[in-house]
Formats: structure tokens, sequence, C-alpha cells
């Protein structure tokens, strides 16, 4: 089933945050077309932290695992803070898939700021996936080299 339209206009703009964290989890517990597209539109656009927070979380344990993988990868590449960025990125270790491993050593090779990419490279090292297990050792091999 479609997210309804009643679902929808709550969820984006009940003025009550509590109403709005509510209609989060249930649509996070539905398995309604279009639910991802609602919370990637309130964890873009909803002013209250804490609402946004629910619809991130709301995205991270959806079931659509590589559109999840998608969106969160928009969220870090939108981030505006390297606290912001650390908080995202640190999400893909979370999935253990190789999907998710080619996103973070992606995001990590076109980070610029030190104090993140050592952070990925931990997350990298926290996952149980081959993909990042080798992107590590290869790593380490040609740090060694030098």
């Amino acid at each position: 089933p479609e997210v309804t339209a009643l679902a929808r206009e709550a969820a984006l703009n009940d003025p009550d945050p509590d109403i709005r964290k509510d209609v989060i989890f249930w649509l996070a517990e539905s398995d309604a077309e279009g639910t991802l597209d609602v919370l990637a539109d309130i964890y873009r656009n909803d002013k209250d932290e804490k609402v946004r927070a629910a619809a991130f979380w709301a995205i991270i344990n959806n079931t659509e695992e590589e559109k999840a993988l998608k969106l969160i990868r928009q969220f870090y590449q939108g981030a505006k803070t390297r606290d912001e960025k650390r908080n995202i990125a640190v999400i893909f270790s979370q999935f253990d898939s190789d999907e998710a491993a080619d996103i973070l050593m992606e995001l990590l090779k076109k980070e610029t700021d030190k104090e993140l990419k050592r952070h990925m490279l931990i997350y990298l090292g926290q996952m149980d996936s081959e993909k990042a297990q080798e992107y590590l050792i290869q790593a380490m091999e040609k740090k060694l080299e030098k």
C-alpha cells in the first residue's frame, strides 16, 4: 500500500513534533510504498532535531537497504559540519555489507578533512565486509612501503 496522503501530511506538517515522531514510527513499521521518500523529506526539512533524528533512524532500519544506503550517502554529501558528517558516516558500519563498504570507501577517497578520514577508516575496520578488510590491508601495505 502507498503512504496515504494523510500520513504524509501529518509527518511533514503537523505542528506537534510528538505527532510527527509518532507518524514516523508508524511509517517505519509499515512497508508502504513511498515511505523512504517521506522519511527523507522529513530528515532534510524538519526544523526539530528530534524529529529529524527519528526519521534518520527509521531510514537506517528500513528493509530497503539499497535505497536507504543511497539516501544516507546523499545526507553525508549534504552535511554541513564535521560532526554531522561523522555521525552519518558511522552508520555505514552498521550495515556490514559490501555495498555499504563501497559507499564509505568512495566517500573516504573524496573527503579532504583528515580527522573525518581517520574516523572513516575506523568505521571500515568495524565492518564485517571483505571489501572493507581488503581496502584496509591494501592501505596499510602502501603505508608500510613508504
